[in-house]
């Protein structure tokens, strides 16, 4: 399976060598999968999709709600952002300690371990490969990420867990992945 975080959550499920798309088309439309009933509304419309927790626009959400709240943890933040904060902004004080950053990125790295353990209990894949544009960060999260998800995983102990690589791409694995299925079709 791959797990694209950028702006929101996209994906990819292969197998047996082939990308598998769905009745309608539109299989691996992940980052729309419920995580929180009741949780914060999407742009789809839907209410608790993961993306929602686990992608770049939650990453800068949460550093702006711990800012508001506890700006005392954010002083290497504000220094960088003044008073507009987003995602580069965000990883550079993380990259240099920021307590709110830092803490930021700990939560969307259990939020994308909830989800892929999610998937996991639904499609046991082998491996997940983690893209997209926030994955240019993976530093920062990648390891709590691949913890929590050997915690979390529904039948720990029970089963194997799953391997989470990095795409070798990056981010822009989507984008030469898009320009191949171009050339094939």
């Amino acid at each position: 399976m791959c797990v694209t975080v950028g702006t929101g959550i996209g994906g990819g499920i292969v197998i047996d060598g082939h990308l598998y798309r769905g009745r309608w088309g539109m299989g691996a439309e992940l980052g729309h999968m419920q995580v929180v009933p009741e949780g914060r509304l999407c742009g789809c419309g839907n209410l608790g999709c993961w993306e929602q927790y686990a992608s770049g626009n939650a990453l800068v959400r949460e550093t702006r709600e711990i800012v508001a709240n506890q700006p005392e943890r954010a002083t290497t933040l504000l220094a960088l952002a003044g008073e507009t904060i987003e995602g580069e902004e965000v990883t550079e004080a993380a990259r240099q300690g920021d307590e709110a950053a830092l803490a930021a990125f700990a939560s969307m790295a259990d939020w994308l371990a909830q989800g892929m353990a999610d998937l996991a209990a639904i499609l046991d894949p082998g491996r997940f490969i983690v893209g997209g544009g926030v994955s240019r960060a993976a530093d920062l999260f990648i390891d709590r990420t691949r913890e929590t998800f050997a915690r979390v995983l529904t039948g720990r102990g029970h089963r194997p867990v799953a391997d989470i690589r990095l795409a070798e791409l990056g981010a822009s694995a989507g984008l030469v992945g898009a320009a191949d299925l171009a050339r094939r079709r």
